[in-house]
This record gives C-alpha cells, sequence and structure tokens, in this order.
C-alpha cells in the first residue's frame, strides 16, 4: 500500500448557541471549515468524523448550512467525510433517521451505522444505493463505524470482535470515554476493556472526550474542535492527520484547531468590604488583563474566588458587564460567583449544590419507605444517574442497561 492520509476529527457540535449569539454560533462552522481547508491543501483522501457532529438531535436550518457548506468544499474537492452517530446526533423520539443519514442520503458524507438486532451486531457493507453500512473499504483501509453504545459499550464491543474481518488496515470508529467517565457518564469503558480489540484494530478514532488524548499509538480522541463549555479553554483540542504506510502508522500529526480565544479572569475579592471595592478590583485586574485589540473579539469570563463577609447578591453584575463590554469590546462576558461568605469565628458558608439539594430531597422520600433504606445510598445514586440520562434522549436498552448494571453487580 502507497502511503495513505487522512484526518480523525470529532464533537464538531455544530448549532451550538448557549448565548444566542450568531457570532458565537458560527464559530463552531468556521473551526469546521478551517479543518477542511487544511484537509484540501493536504490532499488528504477521506475525513474522519467521530460523532456529535451537530450539537443537538433537532437541528436549526443555520445548523444544517453550515454543515452543508463546509461539506460542499470537500465534496468539491472529492475529499470523501465519513461519520458515526454520537450522543448528540442520534435520531430523536421514535424516527428512524437522524440529520447525518439525511446528508448521508444527500452525499455529502457516508454515515457508518452498527445496529444491533436481538443482542447481535448486524455488520453490512456500505451499500452506495441504500446509503446504509457498517463498514467502507476505501483501497486497503477497512473503516468500522460503531458509533455510540452508551451503557452497554463494554457489552457491545466484546459481541464485535468476532465479526471484525481483518483487512490490511483496520480503523473502528467509536463514540466512548476510555479511562473516565466510567461510573459517572454512558458510554465510558477501562482501557483494558477496549484493549481485547487491539489485534483486529489498528486504529481507533474515537469522540466523545473534548480533550485531546493517545493512548498506546493505537487509540486516539482529537477532542473538539471549539470550546463547547467555556471551562474547557485550557484544554489542548484540535484533530489528527494521519499518514499510512506500508499497512502500518507512519506519523500521526496533532493539529490544534483554531478557536475563539477565552479569557478566564479569576479574580481574588478577599478583602473587599462592599460591592464597591470588588468593582474597582474587578475593572482594575480588566485594565491590566486587557486583550490584545488586534486578536479576534474574545469571550470574557469573570469568577469572583475568595472570602468576603457579605452576601455577593449585593454585586452588581450587569454593570460590570456593561462596563467590560463598553471598555473591550468582547463578544461576551460571563460572570460566575465562586467567592464564599466569610462568618464569625473564620468559618465559611458554602452554599449546597443543586445536585446535594436533589441528593436530599431523593433521600428523604426513600426514608419513607423503610423496605429500602437500606440501599438509600445505591437507589439514590441511581435515580439521578437515570434522570440525567433520560433527559438526554437514551433509548430504552440504554436505560435498561443502566438498572441492570447496578442489579447484576450486586449493588
Amino acid at each position: 500500500m502507497s502511503e495513505v492520509e487522512f484526518i480523525h476529527c470529532a464533537d464538531l457540535h455544530l448549532g451550538t448557541n448557549r448565548y444566542k449569539n450568531e457570532e458565537r454560533k458560527y464559530d463552531f462552522v468556521l473551526s469546521f471549515k478551517d479543518l477542511a481547508i487544511y484537509a484540501i491543501a493536504q490532499k488528504v483522501a477521506f475525513i474522519l468524523v467521530s460523532g456529535d457532529f451537530f450539537n443537538k438531535k433537532q437541528i436549526d436550518p443555520d445548523a444544517l448550512e453550515g454543515a452543508i457548506e463546509v461539506l460542499s468544499l470537500l465534496k468539491d474537492a472529492k475529499i470523501e467525510v465519513i461519520a458515526i452517530e454520537g450522543n448528540h446526533d442520534t435520531s430523536i423520539y421514535n424516527e428512524e433517521n437522524s440529520w447525518l443519514y439525511f446528508l448521508s442520503k444527500k452525499d455529502y458524507l457516508k454515515l457508518l451505522q452498527t445496529k444491533f438486532i436481538k443482542g447481535q451486531p448486524i455488520i453490512l457493507k456500505w451499500d452506495s444505493r441504500s446509503k446504509v453500512g457498517s463498514y467502507i473499504d476505501i483501497g486497503d483501509i477497512r473503516i468500522f463505524g460503531v458509533g455510540y453504545l452508551g451503557a452497554s459499550t463494554k457489552r457491545k464491543i466484546e459481541l464485535l470482535k468476532p465479526y471484525l474481518k481483518l483487512s490490511k488496515f483496520n480503523i473502528m470508529m467509536l463514540h466512548a470515554s476510555i479511562n473516565s467517565m466510567i461510573y459517572t457518564d454512558l458510554g465510558g469503558i477501562k482501557e483494558e476493556e477496549i484493549d481485547i480489540l487491539k489485534n483486529e484494530i489498528n486504529y481507533l478514532a474515537l469522540g466523545h472526550i473534548h480533550k485531546k488524548y493517545e493512548i498506546n499509538k493505537w487509540i486516539f480522541n482529537p477532542g473538539a474542535m471549539e470550546n463547547w463549555r467555556l471551562d474547557e479553554a485550557s484544554y489542548k483540542k484540535g484533530y489528527f492527520h494521519v499518514k499510512i504506510e506500508a499497512n502500518k502508522i507512519k506519523e500521526v500529526i496533532f493539529k490544534e484547531s483554531k478557536r475563539r480565544p477565552v479569557l478566564n479572569w479569576e479574580i481574588d475579592i478577599t478583602g473587599c468590604k462592599d460591592s464597591n471595592d470588588v468593582y474597582k478590583k474587578v475593572l482594575s485586574y480588566a485594565e491590566k488583563n486587557k486583550p490584545d485589540s488586534s486578536v479576534k473579539k474574545p469571550i470574557i469570563v469573570i469568577t469572583y474566588v475568595g472570602k468576603v463577609d457579605f452576601s455577593t447578591i449585593q454585586i452588581d453584575n450587569q454593570f460590570i458587564k456593561n462596563e467590560i463590554e463598553r471598555r473591550f469590546n468582547p463578544l461576551i462576558c460571563e460572570l460566575r460567583d465562586g467567592a464564599n461568605i466569610l462568618l464569625s469565628g473564620g468559618k465559611m458558608m458554602v452554599l449546597p449544590s443543586k445536585n446535594e439539594i436533589e441528593k436530599e430531597e431523593i433521600g428523604q422520600l426513600i426514608d419513607l419507605h423503610p423496605e429500602y433504606k437500606k440501599r438509600k445510598r445505591v437507589l439514590t445514586e441511581l435515580i439521578l444517574k437515570f434522570k440525567t440520562k433520560a433527559l438526554s434522549s437514551l433509548d430504552e436498552e440504554e436505560l435498561i442497561d443502566l438498572i441492570h448494571g447496578y442489579v447484576g453487580d450486586g449493588k
């Protein structure tokens, strides 16, 4: 096999609009567009998008338009785009097909899906007429598309192994996390559990975690292209430019994606006597750390930290926000309160989190049923997880797997 080059990216989250700001919304398209321009210049053979192409299942017209804008550039350059569905992409309610399937039907990309019927994987070669398939061959490279398996990731990976017929170079696209979020989020799997595929898969193309990581020179996660949450700004993220030669990985180059700059200003307000002192401290800090006017308009996040002896509710955040916007013209300015109220005797008052409040309320309900009190902690944890996952529009099988995980473990 002569040298083949491809791009591996994930978590584009097109359509993200947390701040109802059209310019910020388009940042996610621009990040993908920058990748496309690079791919065209490098004349790569194909691009892998390992899930969460869109930010939500029910997309708006702008998200679809942005996707088609970039995909059209790649289509004109004859660069194949191969995608899988992440947990944000899968079809809503009882609809059979997602928006990625729509793009596949229109020949903007090729969507790979591995479905399970009666517990067994259905492995089909990509069919150009039906636009359906679990794998596709590009020269000597075989690409398996698995997608997002949720709570059943470990079990379904084990079921897949016998069906992975070897080609000269095998790639698997999977939307899952390795060695993280195993007990707090669906789609997590341990490294030793994924290692059962090491003899079948040469390159595991992951998505799901928004931070770049690599494991043992065969597992690669590029991270999201843009900052889906502002606290991701410190993460290394981008895409991989992979070169294969003689059926082996020759080189994997990590390219950081272009992102809207985010300035995280953590300001210690300890010693401030009142809100006026806070205004002075924040604005003084801002003047000393003001953004470079030649750089793209940043997002500024101001977080109060420290200990004060007055309620930070008294701080007029809108006044500070208006002043920051007037002086520095950021795209967005966000204020967060991380300060604690200092009580007499040097003790701090820390308000309970929403999660802690929910735990307390669920615990009180369980206390009304003596037969369940011995398993109060486990039941509380299960109810909170079930609520979170149900709100994420996960299917019935994944929710059942979550419950079986607790019952099967004897919890």
